[in-house]
């Protein structure tokens, strides 16, 4: 707190902006190559993915230190050298790791410790085991993240019906919010702007205002426009708040609850001046296109109308996959395939609890009964609401053992269900059960015994049983 707070503000966006071009850069090269061996192949994924996620983690402790430094908001004429901000940025990684496995802990018993020694220095601890098998995850979320099959239809009809209700929780359009990311990701006029940095710009927030009305020639009000600069320049008192609640500590886990952050408003305003990046407004538009597509906002306070329609929209591809799944079945050949399939249909002495399967496939040739539970679930971004989101999914919701009361059934009755079927040979036929999500997940709760895939990672294996 004894540097520059502006000063240092702008050393540490423009860090920012630069690890994000490289989290840009890296996603996009992923997979863009070609004619590599399996060994060069891999190696070349592995340096991307560590490259990549390096990035993302050094971009949390970018953001952490520039939430604490407008926090704190300290006027000084100490300049941070080089030296100070790799020191503050040392310390902020601490903070940042720290939070990361205290949420951990809060969650789970088996992932991380928190350990503090003689001297009183607290140390955070990972299981070796468990962290190899989650580095793993990586590579599958990389490969296999392009989630389920779109429906352009539904998803016109859900992005116009978006428009309404953001108008509603925002108190402006969504389509003006977009034009105001594009203005200050690459649109403003040069002549007004000062550069401060490789990617931060300096200008009167007066002259930029006029600058996006002239641009926008009266489609906008100056008065929605004022509303969108105002809504974008960040409250410093306001980061350690979260579902209206004042903290002592920035509750970075908790992105849910937590309106205020840098990331959603990313403009700083001083003595009348506006202080921005083009990349972080650029990476703000995507997240909110891109969080709007996978049903989960960049936040839920006061997006009480918009969140529902996104459950509603969400729920109707959680319909949709099961169709999706059957087709596929349908396409590689397996001879019976069912949706929402009952036993009782079959016979009655089937008990009522057991429910229904949402795809039910056979495959004769290779006397297997496949049997797909299909989810959609939202994406989270930090430890703290995916360990939430699976504390609900698998602990309260019980959502795994209620499949695997149907897997066991139906490993008990195979041979019978098979022979009701009206297949002509109906002994000795494996049950193969996968749980089928729009994102790869991992249980991190509990052991499950049966497979946890994505649904581009089920249509390959689907596939794969054809080329056998």
């Amino acid at each position: 707190s004894k540097y520059s707070w502006s000063e240092l503000h702008c050393s540490l966006l423009d860090y920012h902006s630069t690890l994000l071009h490289d989290i840009n850069i890296n996603w996009k090269r992923y997979g863009s190559y070609s004619e590599l061996d399996e060994k060069k192949d891999k190696e070349v994924r592995d340096r991307i993915i560590d490259q990549r996620e390096k990035a993302k983690h050094d971009d949390r402790n970018a953001l952490y230190l520039i939430e604490t430094n407008l926090y704190l908001h300290h006027e000084s004429e100490t300049l941070a050298i080089r030296d100070d901000i790799n020191l503050l940025l040392a310390y902020a990684n601490w903070l940042v790791v720290l939070n990361d496995v205290a949420d951990m802990c809060y969650f789970a018993d088996n992932e991380a410790y928190i350990e503090i020694t003689d001297e009183y220095v607290v140390d955070t601890l990972s299981d070796d085991q468990d962290a190899e098998e989650l580095n793993g995850l990586h590579h599958r979320i990389y490969s296999y993240s392009e989630g389920v099959k779109r429906n352009l239809e539904t998803d016109s009809e859900y992005l116009e019906k978006v428009k309404e209700t953001f108008k509603e929780d925002m108190g402006f359009t969504f389509p003006d919010f977009l034009d105001i990311l594009s203005y200050f990701s690459y649109s403003f006029s040069e002549e007004i702007v000062k550069k401060v940095g490789n990617n931060v710009f300096r200008a009167p927030m007066k002259e930029l205002l006029s600058d996006f009305l002239m641009q926008m020639n009266g489609v906008i009000t100056e008065e929605d426009a004022t509303n969108l600069f105002n809504y974008l320049v960040v409250t410093f008192q306001n980061l350690k708040t979260e579902n209206g609640r004042v903290d002592f500590y920035l509750p970075i886990g908790k992105r849910r609850t937590r309106d205020t952050r840098f990331e959603l408003m990313p403009l700083v305003s001083i003595n009348g001046d506006i202080i921005f990046s083009p990349i972080t407004m650029d990476y703000l538009k995507k997240d909110w296109l891109n969080g709007i597509m996978d049903f989960v906002l960049p936040y839920e306070v006061g997006m009480n109308k918009t969140k529902q329609l996104i459950l509603r929209w969400k729920n109707l591809y959680e319909k949709q996959i099961v169709y999706d799944i059957a087709n596929s079945f349908k396409q590689n050949k397996f001879d019976i395939v069912k949706t929402n399939f009952e036993l009782r249909k079959l016979n009655k002495a089937h008990p009522q609890w057991l429910g229904d399967y949402d795809v039910f496939a056979v495959d004769v040739k290779n006397k297997s009964i496949w049997i797909v539970e299909c989810k959609v679930i939202e994406k989270v971004a930090t430890f703290y609401d995916m360990y939430r989101q699976q504390n609900r999914f698998f602990n309260e919701h019980k959502e795994d053992e209620k499949f695997q009361k149907r897997v066991d059934y139906l490993h008990e009755k195979a041979d019978q269900v098979i022979q009701e079927l009206g297949c002509s040979e109906h002994m000795g036929y494996k049950v193969m059960p996968y749980m089928c999500m729009n994102k790869v997940l991992v249980s991190r709760y509990k052991k499950v015994a049966f497979p946890i895939v994505s649904y581009p990672e089920l249509v390959e294996l689907i596939s794969e049983v054809t080329r056998k």
